[in-house]
């Protein structure tokens, strides 16, 4: 596998990265949550060395005072699985999100939360951000190898 395949299968996992501990949600809060419940369905081009079409699938699931999603990335060198969690922290204030034991918090501005990612590994510097609404969700990632190679994406979804 290219560093490239390697990097963009990364940026699309830190893309959709988010949290699950204990919440004690709000009312407005899992009512929020719930409206983002739902099938979504995105496709975009992929820009970069092994670049190229690709196309997702996300499904966001009530469960308690969380939302819990799955989904699936195909295309652009690869394909890529993905699950985690949405929550509300009441104790600080923070919508977290998670996946693979990482947390990261987001903002919430009027119907859309937002999360950005960004970090250095051993394959370079990858920052993306994850926003969602009741009827539409982006992916957009930008990633550079140590070797100064990069990939960007914008992944537009509507809700179906």
């Amino acid at each position: 596998m290219t560093p490239i395949k390697i990097t963009l299968r990364a940026a699309l996992i830190a893309a959709l990265i988010v949290l699950a501990a204990p919440a004690f949600a709000g009312e407005r809060e899992v009512a929020f949550l719930q409206s983002l419940a739902g099938q979504y369905r995105g496709s975009g081009e992929i820009r970069g060395e092994d670049g190229g079409p690709v196309n997702c699938r996300l499904t966001f699931r009530p469960s308690g005072q969380k939302l819990n999603y799955t989904g699936r990335c195909s295309g652009g060198g690869g394909s890529q699985s993905f699950s985690g969690s949405i929550r509300y922290d009441d104790e600080t204030g923070r919508w977290l999100s998670s996946s693979r034991g990482r947390t990261v918090a987001g903002r919430k501005n009027g119907s859309s939360l937002s999360f950005t990612v960004s970090g250095n590994d051993s394959r370079g510097k990858i920052t993306s951000t994850m926003t969602i609404s009741p009827n539409s969700a982006k992916v957009s990632f930008e990633a550079t190898t140590r070797r100064g190679a990069r990939t960007s994406g914008t992944i537009p979804f509507r809700r179906v």
